[in-house]
């Protein structure tokens, strides 16, 4: 899972639908944990983030 610095606005919305993998920084901009993950119920969270983003911010890396 990747963020694209420039598209984030710092809504933290993906922090509410995937907060084991994303945290926000001091401004309230994403950080996402580079861990990898292939477990079923995370990967379904991080889609769930990723369409949440109003700015389209997030993405994910196969």
């Amino acid at each position: 899972m990747i963020v694209d610095p420039i598209r984030c606005k710092g809504h933290g919305i993906c922090t509410l639908k995937f907060a084991e993998r994303i945290d926000l920084d001091k401004w309230g901009y994403a950080v996402i944990d580079s861990e990898p993950f292939e477990e079923e119920r995370l990967i379904k969270r991080a889609q769930r983030a990723v369409a949440a983003c109003p700015e389209h911010a997030l993405s994910i890396d196969e």
